[in-house]
């Protein structure tokens, strides 16, 4: 053994990797650069069980460590070489990832690279990394590993690659079993236990291809899944493992669930089957269950306060059914349809809200930002699609649920004449179908909007009940700062409340930001009404003249 041999074997794999990436600095990695770093790319070979050209892209990458995006760009300018130059270390790089030393990741659209906290960790400690072995497993730790892959991993084929080893690495299992026995491909395979990590993590029975989004990058992919589900080809549904549960289309397609079958036959170990049976199917994701509604205090003026009892008295069950009962033998129609517009913060929704949890409704949330859709006709068939979804639902459900069109200004709104842009035809054709819809709705439906001005007569015409909730005045922001700030005297309420024209929204900014603030400062109680006026004067959106006397807010 040499001198420099000799040194190397003293260092530790920290200080052999600097070496490395210290000489390989504008080196273009000509012959005198690995001349004198071949003693210490043997050490991490022999070290880690890699070959050296391995040990080389290894130390290089750890030039990086602190970056989940490591580029082969930022390695080829370290190194004044081309990136093109380094392609041919991929092989080897491929070898980092499937070693566990690197994971793969997706940045814009580039291929992108990141070291293992494992690795780093065992190089703290000096010593040799090894991938953990996760045969053996129970089903229950399979699905474990299985979500923290998913959240680990950005690269999708690293993702599948890795569930797929996971599979086989636990014959012992049923499902590995059964999906052995079904001879899917690689990406059916990824389908189906997606499906399956959403059901064993969430119970989730109602699924749409766009749930796999945070946990998946792979557009044209999930594309292909929708493409194919939505006709009824995909292999998984042909061998009965999925299957709609919608009656009808909505917003990115249709819903569908792991059949029965399915469910005993892959997830059998676990006992979810029998325990989802025994349980009552939970919502899907666009609706809100009133039992998750807080309870909050409302505070309304005299008119508002009447309108919302009289509302309130409607939607609970058992007069409810006494006046559709009653109506209906008169010949009308038994759908309510109601209007809550008024300036922005005036507590519309959380009205919606605290009515659904009194009166045990469930409220369905339609979003029209995801209603529109870039693909011609999609549009149409999605709005279809919430009131045939909602009707299904009315007829599941032992109370009718709130359908709750939430700042629906956009579609409510003057429908456009003689439209010729194909945006504008589309939007009117929607209108048009969303007014067909109330014509013959059945049930309970709320729309909310701050620019009632802006609305197309059809659409007030069909709405039976319209509350205006108007700004709070000073008696009532009293109580809402009180209600908010419990610590404050009435005093201090009533001079906030007369001081600054805010409505609830506005207060309830103020409220969270005076709270912040005592957490990080101790506020003296004879200085928290200057904290909160300046707080106030934070929040007004206004120029200095409109500012100085009393505060006004321009919705």
């Amino acid at each position: 053994m040499n001198e420099i041999e000799q040194i190397v074997e003293k260092m530790t794999q920290f200080e052999v990797i600097e070496s490395v990436v210290r000489n390989a600095r504008d080196s273009e990695l000509d012959a005198a650069f690995f001349k004198h770093v071949d003693p210490f790319l043997k050490k991490i070979a022999d070290k880690q069980n890699l070959t050296e050209d391995q040990a080389l892209m290894f130390c290089l990458m750890m030039n990086f460590c602190d970056s989940s995006h490591i580029r082969l760009g930022e390695v080829a300018r370290h190194t004044g070489l081309s990136a093109v130059h380094l392609l041919k270390y991929l092989n080897d790089i491929d070898e980092l990832v499937k070693r566990g030393f690197l994971k793969k990741t997706t940045r814009y659209n580039d291929s992108c690279y990141a070291i293992r906290h494992e690795v780093i960790k065992a190089l703290k400690q000096d010593e040799a990394f090894e991938k953990k072995s996760h045969s053996g497993v129970s089903c229950q730790e399979l699905f474990g590993w299985i979500g923290q892959i998913l959240n680990e991993e950005d690269d999708y084929d690293a993702q599948r690659e890795q569930i797929l080893n996971l599979l086989h690495a636990n014959p012992q299992l049923k499902i590995a079993q059964v999906i052995k026995g079904h001879q899917l491909n690689a990406d059916d395979t990824m389908l189906l236990m997606l499906f399956c990590l959403l059901f064993v993590d969430n119970e989730d029975d109602m699924v749409q291809i766009s749930d796999f989004d945070e946990l998946i990058d792979n557009n044209r992919l999930m594309r292909s899944w929708n493409r194919s589900l939505s006709r009824e080809q995909h292999p998984l549904q042909q061998k009965k493992l999925i299957e709609f549960n919608s009656p009808s289309p909505m917003i990115d397609g249709r819903y569908y669930h792991l059949t029965d079958e399915a469910k005993a036959d892959l997830l059998g170990e676990l006992g979810i089957c029998l325990k989802k049976k025994a349980k009552k199917q939970s919502l899907p994701k666009d609706f809100i269950s009133h039992k998750s509604v807080v309870a909050k205090q409302m505070f309304y003026t005299r008119d508002n306060q009447a309108q919302v009892d009289r509302l309130a008295q409607l939607l609970d069950e058992k007069k409810f059914r006494d006046v559709c009962r009653r109506i209906k033998e008169r010949g009308m129609r038994t759908g309510f349809a109601c209007l809550f517009y008024g300036a922005p913060g005036t507590g519309k929704t959380e009205t919606v809200l605290q009515l659904a949890r009194q009166m045990k409704r469930d409220v369905m949330v339609v979003d029209f930002s995801q209603i529109r859709s870039k693909w011609v006709g999609d549009s149409e068939k999605n709005i279809k699609g919430v009131f045939e979804r909602y009707r299904h639902f009315c007829k599941q459900l032992r109370r009718k649920p709130i359908l709750l069109f939430n700042e629906a200004d956009a579609v409510i709104n003057t429908r456009q004449e003689q439209a010729t842009r194909s945006v504008d035809k589309m939007e009117n054709t929607m209108q048009n179908i969303i007014l067909q819809e109330m014509e013959q709705f059945d049930g309970i439906m709320i729309a909310t909007t701050n620019l009632a001005q802006n609305m197309d007569p059809a659409f007030e015409r069909r709405f039976l009940y319209k509350i205006m909730f108007e700004r709070p005045d000073a008696s009532v922001r009293a109580n809402l700062w009180q209600e908010m700030i419990p610590e404050l005297d009435s005093d201090e309420c009533l001079a906030l409340g007369e001081q600054f024209d805010f409505s609830g929204g506005q207060i309830e900014n103020v409220a969270r930001k005076y709270a912040i603030n005592t957490i990080l400062n101790d506020i003296e109680p004879n200085n928290r009404l200057a904290e909160l006026t300046a707080l106030c004067r934070e929040e007004c959106i206004s120029d200095t003249e409109s500012t100085r006397a009393h505060v006004g807010f321009v919705a």
